[in-house]
């Protein structure tokens, strides 16, 4: 028998103290300094459930409950210090509305309900999350009728990852289908997220791994800062918006795709890796190019934590000179990245500061490729009353990306791709061409330069520009730029009266970019020097060399 449970209206009309802190995961640390770099911008982690059948409320509510008692990342509270270092504590257990906002909807029908539920979703995922207040969630349950409703979540990413997300939605079904067969849950004893992040710190400080450090520290030094295509479409001042694309394969295509990663000994995931490297090397001039892959960093003991452990890791690939290099490339390098998951904040820290020390503070394209599991934990949706539906309150976002991004989802019948362009680096035909180009190469990743390459880049040294690189100890083009592009765009920033530019040798066998910058009458040298040094600029074009030396200006 079902218990009532009090619904607020809501119509539709026409037209916590801190308690002991701790640090944060390398995951959580990752994403905390991202925010403090782009405040207010957004990586949404959501839940949107149609249940349709005769929910009881009262055991969902109590089931939810147990999911926000058990995983204690749901609880979190995160604020700075003093000093500026972030730290986090639990929280306790939410009751009542602090717990989940219950509306009876008053809708003509269900398709206006959608809309209503679509809304208050997308509102959710507008707001700021302010951790040092309030919990990292917010569930909605809304009632179109006693046999329809829809569950709506959001999540701050500090707390939650994708696995997370996955791992939360599995155990409140679970939850919920043993309580309606009459049996408490059984989900195991929950390992405690406070515990698993004083572990990992524990296990840092004992057990301390000086190749692993060496292995990034050697990539930071050596791996590409940015992408930087043949053609860029926009000017530095030109606006931020995005060009989206989208492809799938079914039937036949998907299982010809597949047949294709199976014969090469690659996951199908790592097969279409090596496909969009493949388009990527016929867009630029760049011998190396830097993909950054979402890993999840979590050990075997910890593999039911709810939490953020998602680390965006880079995977270096180089232009390949013989068939099939691509394909063992993608191989080999995420193993190795993988084997190298475990990264401390600080040896974050560390790989910035080499990277921007050798090759400057450049950051005008980057490159991202996420994959996502599909419909793995679609089985445990099923209860013996209520069926649960994903998808009927898909939020309608506008897709932002630094560069270019791709996203795999790979399900059991639909492999889809979802491309995201900056327009500034790729014009829309751009980005047609590069989709054409990438589903091409899924039929052959052996092709590394294409004819289209040739005529571009051929082109593009017509003019008078003076096209510079900046290689690697063992020549390969890193970073191709125009010399006196950045000598005028030194010599226009505040203080500075002239500069020049060049390439020079550098320790590691390479070639690092210097400048001499002349300051400009009464400006403060060792002010200057600070402020070129530091200078994260916004323009796409500007590289701001890593060897910079200030001089006096003419008296």
């Amino acid at each position: 028998m079902r218990l009532p449970i009090a619904f607020t209206v809501a119509s539709i009309v026409p037209g916590g103290a801190m308690s002991r802190t701790f640090p944060l995961t390398e995951g959580q640390y990752n994403h905390w300094s991202g925010l403090r770099k782009n405040p207010g911008s957004r990586n949404p982690v959501y839940i949107q459930h149609r249940i349709s059948g005769e929910l009881d409320v009262t055991r969902f509510i109590t089931a939810l409950k147990g999911c926000v008692t058990d995983h204690e990342a749901l609880r979190l509270g995160i604020a700075t210090t003093a000093d500026g270092e972030p730290v986090q504590w639990v929280g306790e257990v939410p009751e009542g509305t602090d717990l989940i906002d219950c509306r009876q909807v008053e809708s003509k029908n269900e398709e206006q309900f959608g809309r209503y539920a679509r809304n208050v979703l997308m509102a959710d995922l507008r707001k700021d999350w302010q951790l040092a207040e309030e919990l990292p969630f917010r569930f909605r349950l809304l009632r179109y009728s006693e046999s329809v409703h829809a569950l709506l979540a959001t999540f701050s990413h500090l707390a939650v990852d994708g696995t997370g997300r996955a791992l939360f939605v599995r155990d409140l079904w679970r939850r919920y289908r043993e309580l309606e067969a009459g049996n408490e849950p059984v989900v195991g004893v929950p390992v405690r997220f406070e515990s698993v992040v004083q572990e990992r710190l524990r296990a840092a400080r004992e057990r301390s791994d000086s190749s692993r450090d060496s292995f990034w520290e050697s990539r930071a030094a050596t791996a590409p800062p940015t992408f930087q295509a043949i053609e860029r479409m926009g000017s530095r001042d030109g606006g931020q918006s995005c060009v989206v694309k989208r492809s799938n394969w079914r039937e036949a295509d998907l299982a010809a795709l597949r047949d294709r990663s199976r014969a090469a000994g690659v996951t199908e995931f790592q097969w279409i890796l090596a496909a969009f490297a493949a388009a990527l090397f016929e867009f630029t001039d760049q011998d190396l190019v830097k993909i950054s892959i979402p890993v999840d960093t979590r050990r075997w003991a910890e593999r039911g934590v709810v939490g953020m452990f998602m680390v965006p890791l880079p995977v270096v690939l180089e232009r390949p000179t013989e068939p099939g290099d691509l394909v063992r490339q993608v191989k080999r390098e995420l193993l190795a990245v993988v084997a190298h998951r475990d990264l401390s904040v600080e040896a974050f820290t560390a790989i910035r500061r080499i990277s921007r020390e050798r090759w400057g503070a450049h950051r005008a394209c980057g490159i991202s490729i996420n994959h996502l599991g599909g419909r793995q934990i679609e089985e445990e949706l099923l209860t013996p009353s209520v069926v649960v539906q994903t998808g009927p309150y898909w939020p309608d976002f506008a897709h932002e990306t630094d560069g270019v991004s791709l996203q795999v989802r790979c399900d059991q019948d639909e492999t889809a791709l979802r491309l995201v362009f900056l327009e500034s680096v790729f014009s829309d035909a751009g980005s047609k061409e590069f989709l054409d180009i990438l589903r091409a190469r899924t039929h052959d990743v052996d092709v590394f330069r294409s004819k289209r390459q040739e005529e571009s880049h051929s082109t593009s040294c017509e003019d008078d520009r003076r096209v510079e690189s900046l290689k690697d100890y063992s020549g390969r083009s890193v970073i191709s730029f125009d010399i006196a592009e950045i000598a005028a765009g030194l010599a226009g920033m505040p203080g500075v009266a002239a500069a020049d530019v060049e390439v020079g040798n550098h320790r590691d066998g390479g070639t690092a970019l210097r400048a001499t910058v002349r300051a400009a009458v009464g400006t403060d040298i060792d002010d200057l020097r600070a402020r070129l040094r530091a200078a994260e600029p916004d323009t796409p074009d500007l590289v701001i060399p890593g060897d910079v030396v200030v001089v006096c200006g003419p008296t």
